[in-house]
């Protein structure tokens, strides 16, 4: 079959900042499958390579100038509803006839490093929708009796890399098991704590030293945290710490400053 490469780039809906988060993307990119299932594939379903560009085995019906398409990803624990555009344009070309031949154990050092790419991609698009990728493998999150912990916060998670390989047999999948640190799933005053080695918790009423500051904000810039005293339990991710505590902390309401009530802060 031949394939068929697009390079989507990810532009700014009305209510958004002009970038999507890195770990919407999958997720939207599937929705955006989904939606334009019939009208764009054929029925069937392109993979994305997690960065820049979709594959499918239908030749869509797009030029070489941008098509815009208007997605909406609906309400989710770590985001709210977002209206996204994304704009697909043909690419390239990428003849995958050659793997019919590797398949049939010939043909073996003649295939493409692009044909090989793609077969990579397509062998990781689900899996990667449903473990945690960093880099290029795939973890899962270990069961509660068998983490290991790593000091510092951080445990240790096993996962997997995958690779296509030409060989004399046909084409072969490649698996290497990898290990990396993760950070523990735990309460953040608690994650505050052990980072300023602190022996007694932390309240919400904790004023931090501008030292303290600098050495927690370094651990916890751009992680996602779990909140928990709305109704809905929603995760954000941390951009910066304040030395002021949350009491102190106001806000502007249509013009009027508001602060938190102390009870919200419990």
């Amino acid at each position: 079959k031949q394939w068929y490469q697009r390079r989507v780039a990810i532009t700014a809906g009305i209510e958004i900042e002009p970038k999507c988060p890195k770990f919407l993307k999958r997720k939207l990119i599937h929705k955006f499958a989904q939606d334009n299932k019939a009208k764009l594939f054929q029925n069937g379903l392109p993979v994305y390579d997690g960065n820049k560009n979709v594959y499918s085995s239908i030749k869509l019906p797009v030029g070489n100038e941008a098509t815009a398409v208007e997605v909406e990803l609906p309400e989710q624990v770590d985001s709210r509803a977002k209206k996204f555009t994304i704009k697909i344009k043909f690419a390239a070309s990428i003849d995958m006839s050659c793997l019919e031949q590797v398949l049939k154990g010939s043909g073996y050092g003649d295939i493409p490093q692009e044909t090989l790419v793609v077969a990579d991609i397509v062998i990781r698009h689900f899996p990667s929708m449903r473990y945690t990728v960093a880099g290029r493998s795939m973890y899962q999150r270990p069961e509660a009796d068998k983490r290991v912990s790593l000091g510092e916060a951080t445990e240790l998670w096993t996962g997997i890399y995958t690779s296509a390989r030409p060989s004399n047999w046909g084409l072969v999948l490649n698996v290497d098991e990898s290990h990396t640190a993760f950070y523990e799933e735990q309460p953040v005053l608690d994650f505050m704590a052990k980072q300023l080695n602190m022996r007694g918790p932390i309240n919400a009423n904790f004023s931090l030293r501008d030292a303290d500051r600098m050495i927690l904000e370094k651990h916890l810039k751009y992680l996602r945290v779990s909140v928990k005293h709305q109704a809905q339990k929603r995760q954000y991710r941390v951009e910066k710490l304040t030395i002021k505590t949350a009491s102190q902390i106001s806000f502007d309401v249509e013009g009027k400053k508001k602060k938190v009530p102390t009870a919200t802060l419990r």
